[in-house]
């Protein structure tokens, strides 16, 4: 392979293509209950939910994304498969315009094209930005992906009636969960909205792969 960084990330993703892909309707999640007592309730259940999710540390999905700025947009698949920090990632574009794959942890990433040349960083989402000219929070996309957020600041975060991130913010992202599906003992997102000042990014994961949850499962 070769080491130079790879010049057709961005015909990747045309910006030039301005229809974006509407991935199906949204399910709104109702909020939290405004009783003390249901507010307690609900609380626990996040606190047990979120722990578990936190104890999902290998997992893999299909999916696919729309991506849409104000230069355009465009829409991808995608595959991710994540061992513990080690996240690999493989997105392709519609109609042979190309396709990419990310492997990284918390400290480096690598990105390769489709004819094997390759882009080094330990600053991922930097690297992104560089080679397909939008800001995408691939560090963030573990957390979010499972219905995290990346702080346990409470003004962060809104919680649904059945314990659930309902959304999240973090810097000027927020983060919008409008469905879950239960597998495996654990609820995992579907449906997610990430949205910044320039960028916003619709993911619809259409399958999940976990391992079931232990017979010590949290309730």
């Amino acid at each position: 392979m070769s080491s130079s960084r790879p010049t057709l990330l961005k015909p990747l993703f045309p910006l030039a293509l301005t229809t974006v892909l509407i991935l199906g309707g949204c399910a709104t999640l109702p909020t939290t209950e405004t009783h003390p007592e249901e507010r307690a309730a609900t609380a626990a259940q996040w606190q047990a939910h979120s722990s578990m999710m936190r104890r999902l540390t290998d997992w893999s999905l299909s999916g696919r994304a729309a991506i849409s700025t104000d230069n355009g947009g465009g829409n991808v698949t995608l595959r991710w498969t994540q061992v513990a920090d080690t996240y690999d990632m493989f997105f392709s574009a519609p109609l042979g315009q190309g396709a990419i794959r990310i492997i990284g942890d918390d400290r480096q990433v690598l990105i390769i094209d489709e004819q094997g040349r390759e882009a080094r960083s330990n600053d991922a989402d930097t690297l992104i930005r560089e080679l397909t000219g939008w800001r995408v929070p691939v560090t963030a996309l573990p957390a979010w992906i499972r219905g995290l957020p990346l702080t346990e600041d409470k003004a962060s975060i809104r919680i649904n009636n059945q314990g659930l991130l309902a959304s999240t913010t973090y810097g000027d992202w927020t983060v919008n969960y409008d469905r879950y599906t239960e597998q495996a003992g654990f609820w995992l997102p579907t449906r997610i909205r990430i949205n910044a000042q320039d960028i916003s990014i619709r993911l619809v994961v259409d399958q999940w792969d976990v391992q079931p949850l232990s017979e010590t499962r949290i309730k």
